[in-house]
């Protein structure tokens, strides 16, 4: 499920849709390949729980990507500050 605020970020125009994870089966994020990192942007902070979550997921994926390392990039330096994407 996708709420309208996150709708216009997954669905930029030009019928592309961006690849997105899932928290609770709602989009709380995008993801992207970047030479051999995946890196996830969260659209909002995730809880702890959550992050962890996440973060395993997105490590077994590696290797079906052709990717080595995991990357986080959040929407500005204060989520950032909060968050850890390993605990």
């Amino acid at each position: 499920m996708i709420g309208d605020p996150d709708r216009k970020r997954v669905m930029p125009g030009g019928a592309m849709v961006l690849p997105t994870f899932l928290v609770d089966g709602f989009v709380h994020g995008s993801w992207s390949v970047k030479g051999a990192s995946l890196c996830l942007t969260p659209f909002r902070p995730l809880a702890a729980a959550d992050l962890t979550a996440v973060t395993e997921e997105a490590e077994r994926m590696l290797p079906f990507l052709g990717a080595t390392d995991l990357s986080f990039t959040f929407p500005n330096a204060m989520a950032a500050a909060r968050q850890s994407p390993r605990s």
